[in-house]
C-alpha cells in the first residue's frame, strides 16, 4: 500500500500543482514561525522555513502512521528585494508596477519532504531550493486593475502567479516551482 501523502499547505496554487502531477493527496494547515534566519541565504531560509513546516506537520499528523509530508516556502525576489504576499491591493499593486517590464524576476522555493515510517521516524528527507525565472510584460492599466480586483492578488507572493496572471510567463526553469511547489522534488522521492 501506498504512503499516504499530506501537504503541510492550504494554497490552491500548490494542491493544482500536485492534482496536475496526478499525486492523491491529503492537506493540513500549520502556524510556524516564518521568521527568517538571520545571516542566512534566501536559499537557506527558505530551505529551513519549509523544513520548520514539514516537521510541524509531522508532529500534527503523528496519529496516521507511515505517510509523506510535502511543505514549500516561495518567495519572489526582484532587483534584490523579497516580495512575500501583499497586506493591500495597493501594496499589491506597487509590487507588479516595479516588476512590470522585467524578465529578472526569480521565484524562489524552499521544499522540505519527510518520509516517515510509523509515528514519527523520519527514514528520508530531502530538503532543497529551486529557483524559476519570470518575465513580466508591460500592463495597460485597464488590464492590471482587472486583475487586481478579480485574481486575488493578496494570497499570492509577489501578488502574482505563474498560474493566473495574464501578464506573467515563465522565463526559464520549472512551472511548479514558478507556482510555489517543486513537484520534481516528490516524484524523486516517491521513485
Amino acid at each position: 500500500m501506498a504512503k499516504k501523502i499530506i501537504l503541510a499547505s492550504r494554497s490552491p496554487r500548490k494542491k493544482n500543482i500536485l492534482k496536475n502531477a496526478g499525486i492523491s493527496f491529503d492537506t493540513i494547515s500549520v502556524s510556524i514561525d516564518e521568521t527568517p534566519v538571520k545571516d542566512f541565504s534566501i536559499t537557506e531560509q527558505l530551505k529551513e522555513i519549509s523544513m520548520r513546516k514539514a516537521l510541524a506537520a509531522m508532529q500534527v499528523t503523528e496519529n496516521l502512521g507511515s505517510r509523506i509530508i510535502v511543505a514549500s516556502k516561495q518567495n519572489i525576489v526582484f532587483k534584490d528585494q523579497i516580495y512575500g504576499r501583499p497586506h493591500t491591493i495597493e501594496e499589491a499593486r506597487s509590487f507588479i508596477k516595479n516588476m512590470e517590464g522585467s524578465n529578472e524576476i526569480y521565484s524562489y522555493v524552499g521544499n522540505a519532504i519527510l518520509d516517515i515510517s510509523g509515528t514519527n521516524n523520519i527514514i528520508k528527507l530531502s530538503n532543497e531550493c529551486d529557483i524559476a525565472i519570470l518575465r513580466m510584460v508591460y500592463i495597460p492599466d485597464e488590464v492590471l486593475e482587472n486583475y487586481l480586483k478579480s485574481q486575488s492578488p493578496l494570497d499570492k507572493c509577489g501578488g502574482i502567479s505563474i498560474f493566473d496572471t495574464p501578464f506573467l510567463f515563465l522565463e526559464d526553469g520549472r512551472k511548479s516551482t514558478a507556482g510555489g511547489l517543486t513537484v520534481e522534488n516528490l516524484f524523486k522521492m516517491l521513485n
